[in-house]
């Protein structure tokens, strides 16, 4: 998956907005969970021993095809992914690719080497994922803070690498993710999650400015959802440093 993927013909984003009627709606929360998936995934070589860890994951789902690969290094402080999501769906699927941040000096930017970090120590892994963020159970943000997406035709493909210092920070959205008394664990575990929207027969593509960015939507007809899934790769992560929020 190095170098540039020659199937991209562009980058075009997409920000799905809770907008006019029969917009394609937004989800409050995405799901932290073990997903429930209908996709085929196959894992790579798992580590035979604590620290270093190296190896490759697949899902299949949609017609949309992830290939990932992990390589955390504990001992040099580092952590990289890199994936590649190939399309042979029937129509467009739109791919949450750039997380909105703030930019020094205000404002926002968005940013393709980013992506949202949740600890689970309950459940034995961390969660790495560009796909809307859940909202935290009480809160009732004023507005909803949505990834920008990359619109996907059949045979096109889309790469990416997101690079990360150890031990793991969390990056959660609506809440303080500053750590004033960081308590560091480890987890076995880590689950890369990028999600997509596939629209229905019929949707209607519009685009406006958003983040300095030409932005995409598709409007649903009237009586109609789009599908709005995600791809998945788990992979073994024995030893992995990660922080915890207080």
């Amino acid at each position: 998956m190095a170098g540039r993927c020659a199937m991209v013909i562009r980058r075009r984003t997409l920000l799905t907005g809770a907008g006019a009627a029969f917009l394609a709606p937004l989800a409050s929360a995405c799901r932290t969970g073990h997903a429930g998936q209908s996709g085929a995934a196959t894992a790579g070589p798992l580590p035979s021993a604590r620290g270093n860890a190296k190896g490759t994951a697949t899902m299949e789902q949609d017609g949309l095809t992830l290939q990932a690969r992990i390589e955390a290094r504990p001992d040099a402080g580092t952590l990289s992914l890199a994936y590649r999501i190939t399309s042979a769906a029937s129509g467009p699927a739109y791919v949450y690719d750039k997380l909105i941040v703030p930019k020094r000096g205000g404002g926002v930017e968005a940013k393709a080497d980013r992506a949202y970090v949740y600890p689970l120590p309950d459940e034995g892994e961390v969660l790495v994922m560009k796909d809307v963020p859940p909202q935290p159970p009480g809160l009732s943000p004023a507005s909803l803070v949505v990834p920008l997406m990359v619109r996907l035709a059949p045979g096109e493909a889309l790469q990416g690498a997101l690079d990360f210092a150890l031990p793991l920070r969390p990056w959660r959205e609506y809440v303080s993710n500053e750590l004033a008394y960081p308590r560091q664990t480890t987890l076995d575990s880590l689950r890369l999650r990028i999600g997509y929207a596939l629209p229905p027969q019929g949707a209607e593509e519009t685009t406006f400015d958003h983040a300095g960015e030409t932005a995409y939507n598709f409007r649903n007809p009237p009586g109609v959802l789009h599908r709005q899934a995600s791809l998945e790769a788990r992979f073994e992560t024995p030893g992995l440093p990660v922080l915890l929020p207080e």
